[in-house]
């Protein structure tokens, strides 16, 4: 019974995302991505912007596959920022799904930290 309550907060959180990744005019969500597609996902997309946003950015990435909770709260600051081409958004949101991809396989794993991460997450929305 418990599993199946925390179903629903973690596939609504995923739907959040898919639909934050689309933005507006966009009729697709973003395609899904490895944790080992991200990084150069993430620089692609970065590759212009200021080498302290890009930094910021591809570090973050970088803790998907050791620290996915920080990189989804990470993530989750960077994709609120204006400043941010449609590239970058999207860039963000495949972030964003493969981060919390790598946080639900720890919590299905056992992983008592991933666990509350999800649980966390959800309560935030």
């Amino acid at each position: 019974m418990r599993i199946q309550i925390m179903k629903t907060p973690i596939l609504a959180a995923i739907f959040g995302v898919i639909l934050v990744g689309c933005g507006p005019g966009s009729s697709e969500a973003p395609a899904a991505l490895s944790t080992a597609e991200v990084p150069r996902t993430v620089e692609a997309a970065f590759a212009t912007a200021p080498a302290e946003t890009r930094k910021a950015v591809t570090e973050i990435a970088a803790d998907i596959s050791t620290n996915p909770d920080m990189a989804v709260q990470g993530l989750e600051q960077f994709s609120k920022r204006p400043d941010l081409s449609a590239e970058q958004r999207e860039a963000t949101a495949q972030a964003m799904a493969a981060a919390i991809a790598e946080l639900q396989k720890a919590a299905a794993s056992g992983n008592a930290q991933a666990k509350e991460a999800l649980e966390a997450r959800a309560a935030r929305k």
